[in-house]
Formats: C-alpha cells, sequence, structure tokens
C-alpha cells in the first residue's frame, strides 16, 4: 500500500489549544520573534558541531519531522532557523499557527503579527 502525501500531513485539530481564535485581517503576516528562540525548538546545525564535539544538547524537533507535521517544507523551516544565506523572517499567519501548534506553543511565543507593506513579500 502507497503512502501518499496527503496521509502524512498532520491534520490541525480545531480544538488544540495553541490555535488561535483570532482571524487574523488581510494582508497581515507573522514576523519571527528571533531566529535563536525558534532554534531552541529545533535542532540545527549547531547542535550537530556540538554533538560531535561531545558536548550536551538538549531534545529538540529535528527540521524534517516538523516540516512533514505542520506542512511546511523542509527548506522554510531551515531559512526560519537562519542556517540558509537567505534567512526568512516573516510567513502567513497560517504558516505559523501550524509551526506552533507541532511544537507545542502559542503562535505569540514564535511569532508577532505585523501588517504587510508594498516591499514585503511572502513566501510562505
Amino acid at each position: 500500500m502507497a503512502i501518499t502525501a496527503n496521509r502524512l500531513q498532520r491534520k490541525a485539530d480545531p480544538m488544540s489549544p495553541f490555535r488561535t481564535k483570532t482571524r487574523w485581517k488581510e494582508g497581515t503576516y507573522m514576523r519571527l520573534t528571533s531566529p535563536e528562540r525558534f532554534a531552541t525548538f529545533v535542532f540545527t546545525g549547531q547542535d550537530l558541531k556540538d554533538i560531535k564535539a561531545g558536548k550536551p544538547v538538549p531534545i529538540k524537533m529535528t527540521q524534517r519531522r516538523l516540516a512533514k507535521r505542520s506542512g511546511v517544507s523542509q527548506t522554510t523551516i531551515s531559512r526560519l532557523t537562519g542556517a540558509t544565506s537567505r534567512p526568512l523572517r516573516s510567513v502567513k499567519p497560517q504558516t505559523a499557527e501550524a509551526i506552533a501548534e507541532v511544537l507545542g506553543v502559542d503562535v505569540t511565543v514564535l511569532f508577532d503579527p505585523e501588517t504587510v507593506s508594498e516591499t514585503h513579500r511572502l513566501t510562505a
């Protein structure tokens, strides 16, 4: 039996305490509060270096697992951690809520709502 991509994606739980009841206004995006705070929840390249050096590393979720569970690409998660040359600082509210729900935190712990100006472009 083949597993399809739709079966792998986790359905959003409407009763989750981490889903906000806020209806975001048109043109709102969620700006990441800090890549460092986000990295406290997600396994990064620095964690891998620490493991190789024999340093203790707290248990975190891998970027791949977070991506699959939240329905977001792994590239988006990597860019949010600031590990690429083109870091991502803002996402759509639905993306922010999905990530926060999987991590088990309120969306406002990781993201701040802001309105879109003409210079901002949403990619996720």
